[in-house]
């Protein structure tokens, strides 16, 4: 299919041959925090080789940088997030014939980083071709120590790790008559805080149809970036949430104030769920979940330490934030506040504390080797 228009040329693909070159321009978008490594080893190359040899003209690599004050010529979409930086990545073009593009970063997981966030945006023809053969985006996960795929680790909606084109779902926008479905700038999420200490391989892919003549291509931003705030600026209206901390507790009895928006499409406001983690010594305890939220913009939870069963000789607990949002039946992307299992501060039991500290100054006595509060 061909607009009423050119859109402007897209650079070739590169070769499998250049692939180390291209994920070390890839580091220009993670962030600097991340234990990572600046380059695939070869056995790392043979795990990827070997999973996508079976697609035709495939390779490693991505399509292209594109630049901020552009608008994509389908979908009419900024090519670049709205709290990006002057660049973003896309994975493919306008082209068609099986095309398969991939980018990869290795890192270490870090128990204080265990959710990485990163923007993304699609433009897919939609040829209506059997759900297995539709132009997608995938994100998969692999341990680098077994080769094997980490599950549940991505969740781009109702449960999946793949976007595949649908111009019907309301999860897409569509234009050309239906003939090309699109999603803006959308926030998501990999969890890896069952995965603290491997060494992993996140790998996005981007295809093509499975029978040669329609194109997809994906946008990707802000890649593991503390520019993802889940609070923050999305196009889409896929509903947010974010810690509260001018109305929460940090210690003894309090609560926990979680800030949030409902997903919206066209006239349609959906509905959020918040879950609270709780953790201590590194493993999650209990959860204490909102009722279903169909209005309203903040929600607080109650906290009695005494009542929520745990250790009091750790001194305090941590948490982590989860909202889950549905819009015209349609599970959107969870998005989490805090990396569990050390929540929103680093180090452990360390967010919650069940004993605030002392008002005011004190002063230690020699004599009995005890604190003392000067108010007291």
């Amino acid at each position: 299919m061909s607009p009423s228009y050119t859109p402007r040329p897209l650079l070739k693909k590169r070769s499998l041959q250049k692939v180390i070159l291209l994920l070390g321009l890839l580091l220009f978008f993670c962030n600097a925090g991340i234990n990572a490594q600046e380059k695939l080893s070869q056995e790392q190359l043979a795990i990827l080789r070997n999973i996508y040899s079976q697609y035709k003209n495939s390779e490693i690599s991505f399509d292209k940088f594109v630049e901020a004050n552009a608008t994509d010529p389908y979908a009419g979409i900024p090519m670049v997030a709205a709290n990006g930086g002057n660049n973003a990545l896309r994975l493919g073009n306008s082209e068609t014939g099986y095309g398969t593009e991939i980018i990869a970063k290795t890192l270490v997981v870090d128990a204080n980083e265990t959710i990485l966030s990163f923007y993304y945006a699609v433009v897919f023809e939609d040829p209506g071709h059997p759900f297995v053969q539709q132009p997608a985006f995938s994100v998969r996960a692999y341990d680098c120590a077994t080769g094997l795929e980490l599950p549940n680790v991505a969740n781009l909606g109702n449960g999946t790790n793949i976007v595949v084109s649908d111009a019907q779902n309301p999860f897409f926008q569509s234009a050309f008559s239906g003939q090309i479905a699109y999603r803006d700038w959308s926030l998501a999420q990999i969890n890896l805080s069952a995965h603290v200490g491997k060494t992993v391989i996140i790998v996005f892919t981007n295809l093509d149809c499975g029978q040669g003549g329609h194109f997809g291509y994906t946008y990707l931003d802000n890649i593991f970036s503390n520019l993802c705030p889940v609070g923050g600026p999305i196009l889409t209206g896929q509903g947010s949430v974010s810690l509260n901390q001018t109305s929460s507790s940090t210690c003894s009895v309090g609560q926990i104030c979680v800030d949030y928006t409902l997903p919206t499409s066209n006239s349609n406001t959906g509905t959020t769920n918040i879950a609270l983690d709780i953790y201590q010594g590194g493993s999650k305890l209990t959860t204490l979940n909102s009722p279903t939220l169909t209005s309203g913009t903040s929600y607080c939870f109650t906290i009695d330490p005494a009542t929520l069963g745990l250790n009091s000789s750790l001194g305090g607990f941590d948490y982590a934030i989860t909202g889950t949002f549905t819009l015209s039946g349609f599970a959107l992307a969870p998005l989490t506040v805090g990396s569990p299992p050390n929540g929103q501060v680093s180090g452990a039991n360390n967010d919650y504390l069940f004993v605030c500290a002392p008002v005011g100054n004190v002063y230690y006595s020699k004599a009995s080797g005890d604190l003392h509060n000067l108010l007291t």
